[in-house]
C-alpha cells in the first residue's frame, strides 16, 4: 500500500511539473485532495509528538481520553517522518504507536465519522509522509488577509504557526492592513499594496473569513486593472481560504431585517417619549441619534456588514476576473454545542442555527456551520450564482474534509483572551493546533512543485 502511495505521488509530480495538471479528469485534483488531507494529519501528530502548545491536551479532550492515555502514543524520540533515509522509523513497536496516534489524531481533527474511516483507510495518510526537514521555500510568500474584525498589520492571528512556518520552511507571512467591518473595495486595496510589499517571484494568498472575499476582490481588481496591477499576478501560485464567508453569511442576510425592525421600535418608543418630555429635549435627542446613523464610523460598519450578503456576493462572483491556474485549498468546520464552541460564540451560533433552519437539507443541517458560516458554504467555489467563474473555481478548487472547529479557530488568547472563559480552558476550545492553518497548505505546494525547494 505505502508502495502503491509513493508511486501516485511520483505521477502526479511529474504530471505537475510536465504541464499536464489539466489531463485525465480529476485524478490528479483528488490525489491532491488526499496529501493535502495527509499532511493535515501530519502536522498535527507532529505537534503532538513535539509538545507544540498545549495539542496533546486538546487531543485528549477531544477524544475523551485523559492526557497520559495520549502521551503514552508518543514515541520517546519524538523524530519527524521525512522523505530522508535519517527518517524513517526504527522498530515494529514504534511504527505501531505512531500508528495508533495517527488514528487518535483523526479523531479528533475530523467531524464526519465517515471521512475519518476514509482516512484510516488510506495508506498515503499512513505513511505520515512530509517534505524532507531542512528543505526550504525562501522564494514564496504567503499574504495575510484577516477578517472581520482585525488590527490589519499589526495582527496577530496566527502568530506562532507563522513564526514556526519561517523558522522551518523560510517562508514570509505579509499581513495586509485591511480594517475592521470596511467593505470589499477597500480592504482589496490595502491586499494589493501587501502583494505589492513581497519581495520572492512566488506568493500565495491566505484569507479568513471576509478575508476571502477581500483577497478575491484585490485578486480579481488586479487582473482586470492596469498592466502595473496585471504583473503582481505572474507570481501569484496558490489561494488558502480559512473558514471562508465568500459565499456570504446568514448571519449578514438577516442583519438588515433586524436593523429595519429595531428603527422601527426606536421610533415607536420615541414617538411615546415625545408626548412626555420638552420639545427642546426631544429634538436634541433626535439630533443626537441622526448623528450617529449619519457618522462615517455607522456607514463603514453598516457597508461591511452588507458586503457578507448574498446579493454583494452575487456580485462579486459575476464581476470576478481571477488567475485560471492557481489551486485553491480550504478549511472548514463545525461547532458543537458543549464540545469545540466558545462560549462567547454560544449566542451566535445558536442565532445562525434557527436563521438556517427550515433551509437546511439532509447533508447540510441547520447545525453544520462553525457559528458565522456553515460549512457547505465555506467550500473553496461559490455557490451564490453559476457562471464562468463557478466552473473555473470547481475546477481549482483542491477541496477540503469537514473538522471539528469552530470560527475562531485561527485566533489565540493574544487576540481573544479577554474572552476566553474558564468553561473554554477546561474544554480546551482554543488549544487546537495552530500549524494546520497554514503549514499543510505550504507543503502541498512544495510537494506538487508549485513553489520551488531549496
Amino acid at each position: 500500500a505505502a508502495a502503491a502511495a509513493i508511486a501516485e505521488a511520483a505521477a502526479a509530480a511529474a504530471a505537475v511539473g510536465g504541464g499536464r495538471a489539466n489531463e485525465g479528469g480529476n485524478w490528479l485534483k483528488q490525489f491532491m485532495h488526499r496529501s493535502y488531507e495527509a499532511l493535515m494529519v501530519e502536522s498535527v501528530v507532529t505537534n503532538v509528538e513535539q509538545r507544540i502548545d498545549r495539542v496533546l491536551e486538546w487531543v485528549a479532550f477531544m477524544t475523551n481520553r485523559t492526557h497520559l492515555e495520549v502521551a503514552n502514543l508518543v514515541k520517546q524520540n519524538g523524530s519527524r517522518t521525512n522523505g530522508s533515509k535519517n527518517g524513517s522509523e526504527n522498530g515494529h513497536a514504534a511504527v505501531v504507536q505512531r500508528q495508533a496516534l495517527l488514528e487518535v489524531v483523526i479523531e479528533a481533527l475530523y467531524h464526519f465519522e465517515a471521512d475519518r474511516t476514509m482516512l484510516k483507510q488510506d495508506p498515503l495518510v499512513r505513511l505520515l509522509l512530509n517534505n524532507p526537514t531542512g528543505a526550504k521555500y525562501t522564494d514564496f510568500t504567503v499574504v495575510s488577509a484577516a477578517g472581520v474584525v482585525t488590527d490589519g498589520a499589526n495582527g496577530r492571528e496566527l502568530e506562532a504557526a507563522f513564526d514556526r512556518l519561517y523558522k522551518a520552511r523560510g517562508v514570509r507571512v505579509v499581513r495586509a492592513d485591511t480594517a475592521t467591518a470596511r467593505e470589499f473595495t477597500f480592504n482589496a486595496a490595502r491586499i494589493e499594496e501587501a502583494a505589492r510589499s513581497v519581495t520572492t517571484s512566488t506568493w500565495g494568498w491566505l484569507g479568513y473569513s471576509q478575508g476571502c472575499a477581500n483577497a478575491l476582490t484585490a485578486e480579481s481588481m488586479m487582473r482586470g486593472g492596469t498592466p502595473d496591477q496585471q504583473v503582481l499576478l505572474k507570481g501569484l501560485r496558490s489561494r488558502h481560504l480559512l473558514f471562508g464567508a465568500h459565499n456570504g453569511s446568514s448571519h449578514a442576510d438577516c442583519g438588515g431585517p433586524k436593523v429595519d425592525l429595531a428603527l422601527v421600535h426606536a421610533e415607536e418608543s420615541g414617538k411615546l417619549w415625545q408626548a412626555r418630555v420638552s420639545k427642546q429635549a426631544y429634538l436634541m435627542a433626535m439630533d443626537a441619534i441622526n448623528d450617529t446613523l449619519n457618522s462615517r464610523a455607522m456607514t463603514f460598519a453598516t457597508s461591511g456588514m452588507f458586503s457578507l450578503g448574498k446579493a454583494s456576493l452575487i456580485e462579486l462572483w459575476r464581476e470576478a476576473q481571477l488567475v485560471a491556474h492557481c489551486p485553491s485549498f480550504c478549511m472548514r468546520g463545525i461547532a458543537v454545542d458543549g464540545k469545540n464552541r466558545p462560549e462567547a460564540l454560544d449566542m451566535l451560533g445558536n442565532v445562525l442555527t434557527h436563521q438556517r433552519n427550515g433551509m437546511a437539507t439532509d447533508t447540510d443541517a441547520a447545525s453544520a456551520h462553525d457559528t458565522q458560516v456553515s460549512a457547505s458554504d465555506s467550500t473553496g467555489q461559490p455557490l451564490v450564482l453559476s457562471n464562468d467563474n463557478t466552473v473555473q473555481m470547481v475546477r481549482n478548487n483542491v477541496g477540503c474534509l469537514v473538522q471539528r472547529c469552530h470560527h475562531w479557530s485561527p485566533l489565540n488568547d493574544l487576540v481573544v483572551g479577554f474572552l476566553i472563559t474558564d468553561r473554554d480552558r477546561a474544554r480546551c476550545i482554543f488549544d487546537a493546533p495552530a500549524d494546520r492553518h497554514v503549514f499543510p497548505w505550504v507543503e502541498s505546494l512544495a510537494r506538487f512543485g508549485f513553489i520551488d525547494r531549496f
